[in-house]
C-alpha cells in the first residue's frame, strides 16, 4: 500500500471510530445534478453520500444508477435509515421523521420501520432532532439560531417580513462580531465542522462566511432559498422543500428507482476498479478534506476509470481547486460553472465547477 492509501486509511480510520454524524442534510444545491445529467444523458453516477438528500433528489428525478459513498460508517448508517423510513412512510409521515415537521410524532413513526432500524444507535437522535438535524454541523447551526433567537428577537419577523429591517440588524457592530467569533475557525472548527479540514486554508473563513452570509441577505428580495432558512432556522418555511419531498408523484418515483441505489463505505477512488462504469462523478465539496496530493491521486483514478464522455462536478468553498489544472484530462466548462454559481441556492459556496473528461462530448 503506497504512502497515500495510507494517510487515507489514517483518516478513514478517524471516521469510523468517531461514530460521529457530521452532516445530516446536503449543503449543495441539487438544481446543477439535475441540469449536467439531463443536458448529457448521464446515467452512471457515483457521488459523496453525506446526508442523503441529493442522493434521493437524483432517484427521485431520474431512473440512473446512483453508487453513494461516504468514508465515514455513520454518513451511511444514516442514508440507509432514511432509505427504510422512504419506504415505510408516506410522504407527509417522513417529513416529520426529518424534523421539518411536528405533525406526526416521530416515536411512534420508528415502530413503523424495520425492527433493525428500530434498535439503531441513531433512532434516539432522531426521535429528539429529526433525522435532518443529527449532524455535528447542523448542531453547530442550531446553535447559532438560538443565539440569534435570544440576542435579536425581531429577526426572525424581519427575516420574512421586513427585508429593510433585517439589514438594519445585520448591519450593527454587535452582529457581525457575534457572527465572526460564532464562526471563526476554531469555534466552527471545534463544533461545526473538524479542525483538520482547515489544514492549507489561507484565507481568514469567518470573514469569508460573512460576505457570503451578508450577499444572500441581500438576495433575500429575489425569494428565501431553503438552505439559507434552515441555516438560520433549522426549519423550511418559505422555500422549496428538497425535491423528492415537493409531491407525492416525486416521492413515490423515489421509492421506485430505490432499487437503483448502492451504498458503500469507504473513499470513492477505491471504487473506481478499472471498469470504466461510471459517467458523472458528483463531488460535493470534496477538495476541502484533501491534501494537494490526495486531489491529485483522486483526479487521476477518476480519469483512468471512467467512460470516455464523462462529467464531474464539485464545490468550492475555503480550499479553492480547479480540476483541469491538476489533470489535464478535464476540462473546465466555463459558461456552465459559471451560471451555475451565479445561481446556486446554498449561499456559502461560492464556486460550482462542472468539467467534462472528453472534449468532444456531445450534449443531448
Amino acid at each position: 500500500m503506497d504512502s497515500l492509501n495510507k494517510n487515507n486509511q489514517t483518516v478513514a480510520n478517524k471516521l469510523h471510530s468517531s461514530e460521529i454524524v457530521r452532516y445530516s442534510h446536503v449543503w449543495e444545491d441539487y438544481a446543477h445534478s439535475f441540469k449536467i445529467i439531463e443536458l448529457y444523458k448521464f446515467n452512471e453516477i457515483i457521488m459523496i453520500g453525506s446526508g442523503g438528500e441529493n442522493v434521493f433528489n437524483i432517484l427521485a428525478k431520474f431512473p440512473v444508477n446512483v453508487l453513494a459513498v461516504d468514508a465515514n460508517t455513520q454518513q451511511i448508517e444514516l442514508i440507509r435509515i432514511k432509505q427504510k423510513a422512504i419506504q415505510t412512510l408516506t410522504k407527509d409521515q417522513y417529513i416529520s421523521f426529518l424534523g421539518l415537521s411536528d405533525q406526526y410524532d416521530r416515536k411512534e413513526l420508528i415502530k413503523l420501520l424495520p425492527t433493525n432500524s428500530q434498535k439503531h444507535q441513531l433512532i434516539p437522535a432522531i426521535i429528539q432532532h429529526g433525522s435532518l438535524f443529527i449532524g455535528k454541523l447542523e448542531q453547530y447551526f442550531k446553535l447559532w439560531s438560538k443565539h440569534v433567537a435570544d440576542n435579536y428577537p425581531d429577526f426572525k419577523t424581519a427575516f420574512y417580513e421586513n427585508k429593510n429591517k433585517l439589514k438594519q440588524i445585520v448591519d450593527t457592530k454587535k452582529f457581525k462580531v457575534d457572527f465572526i467569533e460564532f464562526f471563526n475557525q476554531q469555534n466552527l472548527g471545534q463544533g461545526g465542522r473538524d479542525e483538520q479540514m482547515y489544514q492549507g486554508v489561507k484565507i481568514d473563513s469567518a470573514e469569508f462566511f460573512w460576505n457570503q452570509y451578508i450577499k444572500a441577505i441581500n438576495n433575500l428580495a429575489a425569494g428565501v432559498s431553503s438552505y439559507f432558512e434552515l441555516f438560520n432556522f433549522s426549519t423550511i418555511k418559505q422555500g422549496e422543500l428538497p425535491y423528492y419531498q415537493q409531491s407525492d408523484e416525486n416521492y413515490h418515483q423515489l421509492r421506485a428507482n430505490l432499487k437503483n441505489l448502492t451504498l458503500k463505505v469507504g473513499f470513492l477512488e477505491d471504487q473506481l476498479d478499472g471498469e470504466s462504469c461510471f459517467d458523472f462523478a458528483i463531488l460535493s465539496n470534496i477538495f476541502e478534506y484533501l491534501t494537494e496530493k490526495q486531489s491529485i491521486f483522486l483526479l487521476d483514478k477518476l480519469s483512468n476509470n471512467m467512460k470516455q464522455k464523462s462529467g464531474l462536478l464539485y464545490w468550492n468553498l475555503l480550499k479553492p481547486i480547479n480540476a483541469s489544472q491538476i489533470n489535464i484530462n478535464w476540462l473546465y466548462q466555463k459558461q456552465e460553472s459559471k451560471q451555475m454559481s451565479h445561481d446556486d441556492l446554498s449561499w456559502y459556496y461560492f464556486d460550482v465547477r462542472f468539467e467534462l473528461l472528453n472534449s468532444k462530448i456531445q450534449v443531448g
